[in-house]
């Protein structure tokens, strides 16, 4: 039986190069903040809240009741989200050493999906860039991905996901064979008739 194991590094990027930031008092509330279980709350809360307004801007948006004022300011509360999971973000890395912070795939994804987002967002900010409605739809997309990344922490879920990732790539052959059986069957039935 062999074990292997990844090497890390213990330490922030604070306390090996600005060790008076790291023994300051702001990096030891924040760093309690940040282990405690009220980050997750907060976190989870901020996901929740944003879930809602997601739901409520696409209701309104395929009710056709969306108006060009009404657009700019679900973009201005989309934007306040997206800082607020850099926040977020930012106060993380600041505690939570790089290397041990990346292992999680969780945290790989909220990673990229928090730059993208307040990439958008400092995009969408700048007067003399404009950032499409279709973009705005794509990215509101990947905001309910952090839903579903959040629901893999449920245990049913993630059995169920888990079952479903392992049954798409088992059942390709299937799904290859009875496409190409369907295709023949068509291209028969247009011969025919």
């Amino acid at each position: 039986l062999q074990s292997s194991f990844q090497r890390v590094q213990t330490t922030t990027y604070a306390q090996r190069h600005r060790p008076d930031l790291a023994s300051s008092d702001f990096y030891a509330g924040v760093e309690r903040f940040v282990t405690s279980p009220a980050f997750g709350r907060l976190s989870t809360a901020v996901l929740l809240v944003n879930v809602v307004l997601v739901g409520c801007e696409s209701y309104m948006d395929l009710s056709n009741t969306l108006t060009a004022g009404n657009e700019k300011a679900w973009a201005l509360v989309e934007m306040a989200f997206s800082c607020a999971y850099m926040a977020l973000l930012c106060g993380q890395l600041l505690v939570i050493p790089w290397d041990e912070f990346w292992l999680s795939a969780a945290n790989r994804f909220d990673f990229a999906v928090t730059l993208v987002l307040f990439g958008a967002a400092v995009f969408w900010v700048l007067p003399y860039v404009e950032v499409s409605r279709q973009v705005l739809h794509h990215l509101t997309i990947l905001r309910l991905m952090r839903l579903v990344a959040f629901l893999n922490k449920i245990e049913r879920f993630k059995l169920i996901a888990g079952c479903i990732v392992r049954i798409v790539p088992a059942s390709a052959g299937v799904v290859g064979l009875l496409f190409v059986a369907g295709s023949l069957w068509a291209a028969l039935g247009v011969q025919c008739f």
